[in-house]
């Protein structure tokens, strides 16, 4: 199956952005992740909402025994000041290894495997050098769907 029709354009960030600036690019373009790319407009590292949320809001200790937390913790509840501050830092702190980049011609199931076995939930579309977009596990069930529709 062609997956052309699951690649979701998207904006790229760059690491001076704000951690705000690139939720809000995330948000609008509803990925959960964007390339961070160099003066050159390469590709050099990822954004992810998961990593950056884990690294500024997320005490670790939370994390290991959050099965365990329940729902009525108020008492630690971030500040509007604390979340404010925290929207303002830079990214550049924040960026991951980016995974190889597939190309827009990949099989629909080979990029699953790719998802899959790099542990992630999207991947980036580059062809011959070109940013093209990002791909999900939701923009390829839609276009999937749309595919067998036809």
């Amino acid at each position: 199956m062609d997956m052309t029709h699951g690649i979701l354009p998207t904006t790229t960030v760059h690491p001076e952005m704000t951690l705000g600036e690139a939720l809000q690019a995330c948000v609008d373009h509803s990925v959960p992740g964007l390339p961070v790319i160099d003066s050159d407009g390469t590709i050099t590292q990822r954004f992810s909402i998961r990593y950056a949320f884990n690294h500024t809001c997320i005490p670790s200790d939370l994390i290991k025994g959050a099965h365990l937390l329940g729902h009525d913790l108020d008492h630690l509840e971030m500040s509007d000041q604390s979340a404010l501050e925290t929207l303002q830092r830079p990214i550049k702190d924040l960026l991951e290894t980016c995974p190889p980049p597939i190309r827009s011609t990949t099989q629909i199931l080979t990029a699953l495997a790719l998802m899959e076995e790099l542990e992630s939930s999207y991947l980036f579309v580059v062809d011959e050098g070109h940013y093209q977009g990002v791909i999900t596990h939701l923009s390829l069930s839609k276009s999937i769907l749309e595919q067998l529709k036809k």
